[in-house]
């Protein structure tokens, strides 16, 4: 056809989530103009999608790192709330009916208690070192 010419647009399209599939980030769109026609009347924080400017629809490394340390980093925690996390006394009692399941130990839920207590203390570097020198 004279005189057509195919548009060249490009964007960029970073997604995120996690293994199983329950958080999904928003997606970082990336696209050659701040403001383009098509969206000439949207407000860009209300779209589905965290709009970033390139002139060649590339991440580079400070698109990336602004979306990293402002989002990535974030939001996770944002979205993980404390009931989510499961009772200690309930993760003590199922080792102890794990444990009991195996022949010849006798598993308590004060044995649990004190191997956390323990090991509630941080390693040292010098407690790392010699950990590694015991496996070689």
């Amino acid at each position: 056809m004279p005189g057509f010419k195919a548009a060249k647009d490009r964007l960029t399209l970073l997604l995120g989530s996690n293994v199983e599939g329950d958080l999904k980030l928003k997606p970082l769109l990336v696209y050659r103009s701040e403001n383009p026609r098509a969206l000439k009347n949207y407000v860009k924080s209300t779209l589905p999608v965290i709009w970033k400017a390139n002139p060649k629809a590339l991440v580079t490394s400070i698109l990336f790192e602004e979306w990293f340390t402002k989002h990535f980093i974030p939001e996770p925690f944002e979205s993980f709330s404390s009931t989510d996390q499961p009772n200690i006394d309930e993760i003590t009692t199922d080792i102890v009916h794990l444990a009991n399941r195996l022949p010849n130990i006798a598993v308590t839920v004060d044995d649990i208690d004190d191997l956390l207590c323990s090991h509630s203390q941080e390693l040292t570097d010098e407690d790392l070192i010699e950990l590694e020198a015991q496996v070689q």
